[in-house]
């Protein structure tokens, strides 16, 4: 009896076996190469501003490099403007209850508004650095 049909001969007596060995049969048929005309990506620019040349991976590591740190500037910059806008609406939910005083409440905009002023201004200079 040969090694492929005792495989067929378990698979019969057992249908989770079977179902099995349909699966990973399906798997190795449709197993192929995709290929499609897919668009070329262009390659950022590196990290003092000029344009990465073809197969300079790591000018291409540096490029992505600045573009992640512009992403994690731009996500810590709208957090922090979303810390303070929460923290606005509950200062003000607290003034509404009458347990905050209204200089309690022109404090935190204040400092709320100098704090998003220089959080946007650091930002804008990160991005000075890297360009």
């Amino acid at each position: 009896m040969s090694p492929s049909s005792r495989l067929l001969a378990t698979a019969m007596a057992n249908p989770r076996t079977a179902l099995m060995l349909l699966a990973v049969l399906g798997a190795a048929l449709g197993w192929s190469d995709a290929h499609a005309a897919l668009p070329t990506v262009d390659l950022p620019e590196g990290i003092d501003g000029q344009q990465v040349s073809q197969g300079d991976w790591l000018g291409a590591m540096g490029g992505y490099f600045k573009k992640g740190v512009t992403i994690l500037g731009l996500i810590m910059a709208a957090w922090g403007f979303l810390m303070v806008v929460s923290g606005a609406f509950t200062k003000w939910r607290a003034y509404s209850k009458g347990q905050a005083e209204f200089a309690d409440l022109k404090e935190y905009m204040i400092t709320g508004a100098i704090f998003t002023v220089f959080l946007i201004l650091m930002v804008t200079y990160a991005f000075e650095v890297f360009s």
